[in-house]
């Protein structure tokens, strides 16, 4: 049966051209190779910041208030997220690049991971280091570590009630503020978030608290920095020509989109 069955035969649709289509592939690279500067991420942030600043009480707001809120972020929605597509989209050309140029000229694809580790400010590592924080106040603390051994149930209820924890919960409570937006499934609407499960941050915390210090985000980002820097070096002593400039080109990108 399987043999009797025909190819699909394509039919050119109206607007389709080959040709155009190749260049504007061209143009995009082009474009990622010459990025110095990426603005559109700070104008960003700034606009979420200041709708955030302007949302009501959610549980003491009106329906009508809680959907107006809403509807003022879907146009600005769309933009932000037509930007996440076009960096993540001109990374994942940077990082085709450099892995292409470390196999071809220096015979090791994997070169590329080294020379991105470590490198500048991620958005999305932040809580990481913030929850790193929290768990070190926790394995400094005899009042501290007492709450959390005595179970997770009801643990912010006890923290929230405990004189010694009145610092710690200043740093929970301003976490939740800067990060309660995040969580475990981000792309994801109707997952719960830190802001709306305060309780999934503790479970967080409770395990940094029994994680070893040299763990630290801070101390594997510096290995990372530094393994980064001597693979940089090493690269640039072997890559000569085009390839070169197109080893730096990539490198520049990637400082730009983290450090810009």
């Amino acid at each position: 049966m399987a043999q009797n069955m025909r190819p699909h035969i394509h039919s050119k649709q109206t607007g389709q051209n080959p040709l155009i289509a190749s260049l504007r592939i061209l143009r995009y690279g082009w474009k990622m190779l010459h990025t110095s500067d990426l603005p559109v991420l700070d104008q960003d942030r700034n606009l979420v910041s200041q709708w955030q600043s302007r949302l009501p009480e959610i549980l003491d707001s009106p329906d009508e208030v809680l959907v107006e809120a809403m509807r003022e972020i879907m146009e600005p929605a769309n933009l932000l997220f037509t930007h996440h597509l076009d960096i993540t989209g001109q990374a994942g050309g940077a990082v085709q690049l450099l892995s292409t140029i470390c196999e071809e000229r220096l015979g090791d694809r994997s070169i590329a991971l080294t020379l991105l580790g470590g490198l500048g400010d991620i958005d999305s590592a932040e809580p990481s280091y913030v929850l790193w924080e929290l768990g070190r106040m926790v394995a400094n603390s005899d009042e501290l570590t007492s709450l959390f051994k005595n179970g997770l149930s009801d643990l912010e209820l006890r923290l929230r009630q405990s004189d010694a924890a009145q610092e710690f919960m200043e740093h929970f409570d301003n976490f939740l503020d800067v990060f309660g937006s995040r969580g475990p499934n981000e792309w994801e609407t109707a997952c719960e978030t830190w802001g709306t499960n305060p309780a999934s941050v503790l479970t967080l915390i409770d395990r940094m608290r029994l994680t070893d210090p040299e763990n630290s985000p801070s101390v594997r980002a510096l290995e990372l920095s530094k393994k980064r820097e001597k693979a940089t070096l090493n690269a640039r002593k072997e890559l000569k020509g085009f390839g070169s400039w197109l080893f730096e080109k990539g490198i520049t990108f990637f400082n730009t989109l983290f450090t810009g």
